[in-house]
């Protein structure tokens, strides 16, 4: 009967709920204070008008405001509405004890400083208070200190089950969240906030969501104290933007791949790590330098897994791999903290199967089959040193070791890089896109072929010359130094023009020029038209960033005629020679200097290369130079410079001597003076009577 008639009740009360809450007013200062009980003497709390609910899971305890207000009376939290739950023991004494405080629509905003300080913004009252937080210290550099990852640990399993809970179950839904980072262009909002903490026990778990600019994202931390500390967190769909928005300094890079891992450590009951083991993984995306002239690198996917090597004493990093269209690379490796004989950071990472794939058409992968870095980080100098990293491959081989340290006014670099025998054109292609950016793609676009027979840099810059690089200024000359050899190389320096192949080269690099010089090379219209080249020096005197760079090519030449007629005769050229000559019609050879100055960056233009020549033409013939007469037994001197062209001599035509002197100015069609002298047998074999030339 008593079943029955609790079951009964209980129905009833579901039917007066349907028609709406029951309002229970009575019990508002009783929550309240149970409230201001579990939270200490800090705040006082008053709630609006109280009533029984309807929801998903039953019945709750609902209000219709909540406000905490610290002793000077000060808002410090409000929210338009929520529920509590009460303990059953404590109603079955007649009492009134919140287990569960769920807030509903709480507005927060977060303001994060330059220097780290926060302040909270909990409540919507513009007189209210706001919670600060000052900005973190900083150890002193001479008092260096390795992070004690158990410590942690143990910090928030304390947190999260120790006895300093105020209440076992604090939810938050339908929340608003803004954050004003002052080292973003905008506030980051997030929408749909919900939060929710439940301890039961030694356990406990807290659980967090919201709508965020990249997406919903959500994150999970689970702890067990007592004997049998543990803690486990799991994020899923985490954008880079999110992590960013409570970082009060610029971050060096940007990606929009989402983020996601499990991370679950034990402790001893000493709180050491007795075990540590995690899995990251990254979403399709981008991931861009924090520089205007790195390339995008888009990314598919990418994997890893950590664990906690007791008896080694260090981080193990199993099954990295990253995989990118034709790009892929699988890693492993290890990272160890400072340790009483060793003040540093360690690490090492290995791999034996990294391929870069092609970028463009015609390109082979770039295959790596070994590669290593060894490095240490030094907290109490802020240093980072490469000791030794190297690749190796069927076409590429290098090595390189660096640091860079903190320093008044920013950082220093030191780095020195060797090249063995490789393909070049992998070399160019490894060739980081935000390095010299415009020097970078003019190789790609003009280089091919060849190989790298040695090559070999050191940069050596303090922080002014470290700002200078960072911002595309003008570094110390004697900062940088690189020097190189390459071999049987093929380089095209004017659009349409043939391609200047078979080049033995050496150079030179410093922070201010780049100089290259080879003693041979041809230049091949035809199988059968070739023009020798030797003295070949190409030259960037000032390489001081720049929207544009010149440049300067200078070699001596000689050949055939008809093959400088064809080369005069390509798109590249003609616009300096002025007019176009049958190679078919010429016979001779020829020999002289070029010389070409050069306009490199991205907003460069094939007109604002300038050409300059000067050489001799001998036992030159053209035929139907004039009319169906040729031209024959000439020397002639040509002298080209900037779309001038003056062209002087002598050969032979109708049998006799003849001067030749034309001159072409850079928009003029041109004339041509001849001179001939006929004497009486020349007349008389012509057929021109002395009376009708004159």
């Amino acid at each position: 009967f008593l079943i029955l008639l609790a079951l009964g009740a209980l129905g009833a009360l579901f039917l007066l709920l349907g028609s709406g809450p029951i309002n229970l007013a009575t019990l508002n200062p009783r929550i309240a204070q149970s409230l201001e009980e579990r939270l200490g003497d800090r705040y006082t709390v008053s709630i609006g008008s109280t009533y029984l609910m309807r929801t998903d899971g039953g019945i709750a305890l609902g209000f219709g405001g909540i406000t905490l207000r610290d002793r000077a009376g000060r808002s410090v939290l409000s929210a338009p509405r929520g529920r509590v739950d009460l303990d059953a023991l404590s109603l079955l004494a007649l009492g009134v004890k919140v287990r569960r405080l769920e807030l509903d629509g709480l507005d927060l905003r977060l303001h994060l400083r330059q220097d780290g300080a926060l302040s909270i913004a909990a409540a919507g009252d513009p007189s209210a208070t706001t919670i600060e937080m000052p900005a973190p210290s900083v150890a002193p550099p001479e008092q260096p200190s390795a992070p004690d990852f158990g410590l942690l640990v143990f910090r928030v399993i304390d947190a999260m089950t120790g006895a300093s809970q105020s209440l076992d179950r604090v939810a938050l839904v339908h929340g608003h969240l803004v954050i004003e980072n002052d080292g973003l262009a905008r506030p980051t909002v997030y929408d749909d906030l919900a939060i929710a903490f439940d301890k039961n026990g030694d356990d406990a778990t807290i659980q967090a969501s919201a709508q965020g600019p990249a997406g919903r994202w959500s994150v999970e931390a689970q702890a067990r104290g007592g004997d049998s500390r543990a803690v486990t967190v799991t994020a899923r769909d985490l954008s880079f933007a999110d992590l960013v928005s409570f970082h009060a300094g610029r971050m060096p890079f940007d990606t929009d791949m989402p983020i996601s891992f499990k991370l679950e450590a034990r402790l001893t009951p000493t709180s050491a790590i007795q075990s540590l083991e995690g899995r990251l993984s990254l979403g399709a995306g981008y991931f861009k330098l924090d520089d205007p002239d790195h390339e995008p690198f888009l990314v598919d996917e990418a994997t890893g897994e950590v664990s906690w090597n007791r008896e080694a004493g260090r981080y193990d990093f199993q099954n990295f791999q990253l995989l990118a269209g034709g790009t892929h690379l699988l890693a492993a490796g290890w990272v160890a903290p400072p340790k009483a004989s060793e003040a540093a950071w360690t690490l090492r990472f290995d791999s034996g199967d990294t391929v870069f794939g092609a970028e463009r058409p015609g390109e082979k992968p770039i295959v790596i089959d070994q590669a290593t870095l060894q490095a240490r980080y030094l907290a109490a100098d802020s240093r980072f040193v490469i000791d030794h990293m190297a690749i190796h491959g069927p076409a590429i081989g290098g090595e390189a070791s660096g640091e860079t340290a903190s320093a008044p006014g920013g950082a220093t670099l030191k780095m020195k890089l060797g090249l063995g025998p490789s393909d070049l054109g992998d070399v160019l292609r490894l060739w980081p896109s935000f390095i010299n950016p415009d020097a970078r793609n003019w190789c790609l676009e003009h280089v091919h072929g060849g190989q790298l027979l040695s090559g070999s840099m050191t940069v050596d810059w303090d922080a002014a010359a470290f700002d200078a690089a960072v911002h595309k200024r003008a570094v110390p000359a004697a900062s940088v130094r690189g020097e190189f050899a390459i071999h049987d190389t093929a380089v095209d320096l004017l659009p349409g023009a043939p391609a200047l192949s078979g080049l033995d080269a050496n150079g030179l690099v410093t922070g201010h020029d780049f100089v290259v010089g080879a003693k041979s090379g041809v230049l091949e219209m035809s199988p059968t038209r070739r023009i020798q080249v030797s003295d070949i020096s190409y030259t960037v005197p000032d390489t001081t960033p720049a929207p544009i760079v010149a440049a300067q090519a200078e070699a001596h030449m000689q050949g055939s005629a008809d093959a400088l007629a064809d080369l005069l005769s390509r798109d590249a050229l003609k616009r300096y020679a002025g007019f176009a000559i049958d190679p078919n019609t010429v016979k001779g050879q020829f020999e002289g200097k070029i010389a070409l100055d050069l306009k490199l960056g991205k907003t460069a233009k094939p007109e604002d290369n300038q050409f300059r020549a000067e050489g001799n033409l001998t036992n030159f013939r053209v035929d139907h130079f004039l009319a169906s007469e040729r031209l024959d037994q000439a020397a002639l001197g040509v002298v080209a410079d900037k779309g001038d062209l003056k062209i002087s001599g002598q050969g032979q035509m109708y049998g006799v001597p003849v001067t030749i002197d034309l001159s072409k100015g850079a928009s003029e069609e041109g004339t041509v003076a001849l001179g001939l002298t006929f004497d009486n047998a020349a007349r008389a074999k012509l057929g021109l009577p002395g009376a009708a030339l004159l």
